[in-house]
């Protein structure tokens, strides 16, 4: 997977266990913290999924740690 670097945002990773309702999670996490989500990109295979979120710096670290809270998380990391 891959999308270009969008300049003045961060990028974030997401490892997460494919089950249903992640992406409406990480979704309501972007609309609790009023989160500008500049591009997404997901790909799942039938256990594990993968995403890749530009968002704005000033939201980044904040959403980096919700999304690394739930459940259905592996592993996140703000990439820059």
């Amino acid at each position: 997977l891959d999308i270009p670097i969008t300049p003045g945002g961060h990028r974030i990773l997401n490892v997460h266990r494919n089950v249903p309702g992640v992406l409406r999670d990480i979704t309501n996490i972007f609309a609790n913290l009023g989160v500008n989500v500049r591009a997404q990109v997901l790909g799942t295979t039938a256990d594990i999924g993968y995403l890749i979120i530009d968002v704005d710096k000033e939201t980044s670290v904040e959403t980096k740690n919700a999304i690394a809270d739930l459940s259905t998380s592996i592993k996140t990391r703000l990439l820059y």
